[in-house]
């Protein structure tokens, strides 16, 4: 396994390869102009059943076994997935549920797209969180530790310097996430530290229990599926 070093950037992903990170190696259907891990609906699926839906749970079990090219879903189906995602967010479907959010009908309460909002966000920034982690792994103590920041724009690769003792700092706490400058979103979390390199946020309500859900070091299950990062 390869270190990665301030010099190395072969390791750090950009935005191409950041947005490829989102996708599981392995089978996928369409949806519209989107491309869905199987492993993720399957998982969709689960948390369909969990909230008593077993009819469209099996409807997304049906498209997998057939091996289907493309997701078929009526309108009526959007609203019990977004609620499936409210309980069970799954990093993977960030895109999807953003989609159908947009589609749901009759529109959601502003309350329920805030919450639905929330709690895409804080998987956004747990997958950045996982990333990171990876890269810790593979850096000497000795050196300078390189990530990429785990604000929840899907898009941004911005890089950031960090002593493998601060980043472990905010590591102990699965609420805290380590941002570049300006990218914190007020309406999700609080900025708790600044530093000429970075600024460290800590995320509020739910977006708070779902990132301590999903982070992989908390005694707590994660509710994510391991994602598979050949990429890096």
């Amino acid at each position: 396994m390869v270190a990665v070093s301030p010099t190395d950037d072969a390791h750090i992903p950009g935005p191409v390869q950041t947005r490829a990170l989102r996708r599981r190696i392995g089978f996928l259907i369409r949806y519209g102009d989107l491309e869905l891990p199987h492993g993720a609906i399957a998982q969709l699926a689960v948390a369909l059943r969990d909230i008593g839906d077993d009819g469209l749970a099996h409807k997304l079990g049906r498209a997998i076994d057939a091996d289907v090219d493309e997701l078929l879903l009526t309108p009526e189906d959007h609203a019990p997935i977004l609620r499936a995602l409210s309980h069970r967010p799954i990093p993977e479907l960030a895109d999807f549920s953003r989609v159908l959010e947009t589609r749901s009908a009759p529109p959601a309460s502003s309350e329920e797209l805030t919450t639905l909002r929330a709690k895409r966000l804080a998987a956004n920034e747990a997958f950045f969180r996982e990333l990171n982690q990876r890269l810790e792994r593979q850096t000497p103590d000795s050196e300078i530790l390189i990530v990429v920041c785990e604000c929840a724009e899907e898009d941004c690769a911005e890089r950031l310097e960090l002593t493998h003792r601060e980043y472990e700092g905010i590591r102990s706490d699965p609420t805290q996430f380590v941002v570049a400058h300006r990218h914190a979103d007020l309406e999700i979390e609080d900025v708790i530290a600044r530093t000429d390199r970075f600024e460290v946020v800590r995320k509020l309500g739910v977006g708070a229990d779902v990132a301590t859900r999903l982070d992989s070091t908390s005694e707590h299950e994660s509710i994510a599926a391991p994602l598979d990062r050949e990429d890096l």
